[in-house]
């Protein structure tokens, strides 16, 4: 089993304990708008998305104990499999009516990857630093074995992960997070979210995260190896644990 180093950043919202109530809450209402407005891609009528460029790696995964996923805007779903490698596919789509911008901008994304010791890092190069509201995003899915662990860094979106039985660690800044495990595998889970709500779900019980407007929730009764970490900015996690 291998932990994977987790280097953060401060929280951007670790000062809000210390205001008032009234206060703390305009200050996160202020903090999700203005996060809201620099990140995520303005809403789009569902005709207007459209596929720019469709990428895909291959990799073995023989001498690998984790894989690295770094994805700046999207929707990215990981799924554990029985296999022994590592398959990436990403769509990258255009979510606005007028796409040239867009398109230019989509030829320049590269799906790379490569080994750092015992980790097989995978990321998009080439993004934008700034999408200019452009609607650049990305739709990635992941298989990769079971056994491995994961480290995923998602800066906007949606992240869903099913069937692995090692340490996750994920970064999301604004978005929803979605993680479903075995019980037997996970020995602690730790949810962090600076403002949204943080849930888990172990087989037929519910535990809640506390806190005023950001959640925090830890658990730690699993029989199993694995630990699942989840920090969100602004947000919502759901982990579910299963008996199968």
């Amino acid at each position: 089993m291998t932990s994977i180093p987790n280097a953060r950043s401060p929280h951007p919202f670790a000062g809000l304990s210390t205001l008032t109530p009234s206060r703390n809450l305009w200050a996160a209402l202020l903090a999700v708008l203005a996060v809201t407005a620099l990140l995520l891609p303005a809403p789009a009528h569902a005709d207007d998305s459209e596929s720019m460029r469709r990428l895909k790696i291959n990799l073995a995964s023989d001498d690998a104990e984790a894989v690295s996923l770094d994805v700046p805007v999207g929707e990215v779903e990981v799924e554990g499999t029985d296999g022994g490698q590592v398959v990436v596919r990403v769509e990258l789509n255009c979510n606005r009516p007028v796409k040239e911008r867009c398109r230019e901008l989509a030829r320049k994304v590269e799906l790379s990857s490569r080994n750092s010791g015992s980790t097989l890092q995978v990321e998009l190069d080439g993004w934008p630093k700034n999408l200019n509201n452009s609607g650049l995003s990305a739709d990635v899915n992941v298989h990769m074995p079971r056994q491995l662990a994961l480290r995923a860094d998602l800066g906007v979106g949606e992240f869903e992960a099913i069937g692995l039985i090692s340490d996750l660690s994920l970064d999301i800044g604004v978005g929803e997070a979605t993680i479903r495990a075995r019980e037997a595998d996970v020995r602690r889970v730790n949810l962090e979210v600076g403002v949204g709500e943080a849930m888990l779900r172990v087989r037929d019980r519910d535990i809640e995260g506390s806190g005023f407007i950001g959640r925090d929730l830890a658990w730690s009764d699993g029989p199993g190896k694995a630990d699942l970490k989840v920090d969100c900015g602004v947000g919502e996690v759901d982990v579910r644990l299963d008996d199968e």
